[in-house]
């Protein structure tokens, strides 16, 4: 079986991420579920709704659980 981006050969589901920065050993990797677009710069509330519809989990990243929702201060 040969292996591929979206999985190996022992089954396990395998991605392949491109760093645009240096990363120092043992900082941790994330990524954004809602991409780079505008649904990141949305409220708290709007960005749940949009992982849940379509993600089916809620997030609790910094982001999302702190206070106060930063999101919301950027003007419009």
């Amino acid at each position: 079986e040969e292996e591929g981006a979206a999985g190996g050969a022992d089954g396990a589901a395998r991605g392949c991420f491109l760093a645009v920065q240096p990363i120092a050993p043992g900082e941790p990797i994330t990524t954004s579920y809602l991409g780079c677009d505008e649904y990141t710069l949305c409220s708290t509330p709007m960005r749940q709704r949009i992982l849940r519809r379509t993600k089916m989990f809620t997030c609790n990243c910094p982001a999302c659980v702190e206070e106060p929702d930063w999101y919301r201060a950027i003007p419009c």
